[in-house]
């Protein structure tokens, strides 16, 4: 029912020799499970066909269907040329990238995104305040330990013995 076309009154041709008329098929065209009029005289048409409310519905301005985000059920076409056996010139969109679609998953990532990060800062902060003094007194003890080692290695260390030059 994705692309259906419903035929709500065909059409006739116009006969020339008795004189009447082409009369105009009336119709209305699913794309991708939708259809969208204005005209009451295809609505009212449409709520009086025999599949009303069971192969297609009719939703009210202002409701969400569920249906809205539904996907195409024309396959993504990605066309390329080959030339020498190598796959050049790539033309159209990746399959299963709907461009509609992208764009509003990509607000409702940002808006996570968003939500997210203020939902994180306080504990980032803290993070950040705790981060600071482990440094500090990381520095505080290395800087210690240096002096420490130091003072050691400078009372452990033998004394030089200086030799006198020996006299032939």
């Amino acid at each position: 029912m994705t692309n259906l076309r419903l035929v709500l009154r065909p059409g006739i041709p116009a006969q020339p020799i008795t004189g009447s008329p082409a009369v105009p098929t009336v119709f209305i065209q699913f794309k991708d499970g939708l259809a969208q009029t204005e005209n009451e005289e295809i609505i009212e048409m449409l709520q009086h066909h025999k599949d009303f409310n069971r192969v297609f519905i009719q939703v009210e301005e202002g409701v969400k269907p569920a249906f809205e985000a539904n996907k195409s059920a024309e396959p993504v076409h990605v066309l390329s040329d080959i030339e020498h056996g190598k796959s050049v010139n790539r033309r159209g969109n990746p399959v299963g990238v709907n461009p509609d679609a992208s764009k509003k998953m990509q607000e409702a990532i940002n808006e996570q995104a968003k939500a997210m990060a203020m939902a994180m800062l306080p504990e980032l902060l803290k993070a950040v305040q705790e981060g600071q003094t482990e440094k500090e007194t990381t520095v505080e003890t290395s800087e210690e330990t240096v002096k420490e080692e130091v003072e050691e290695k400078v009372e452990t260390k033998p004394k030089n013995k200086t030799s006198k030059p020996k006299s032939k």
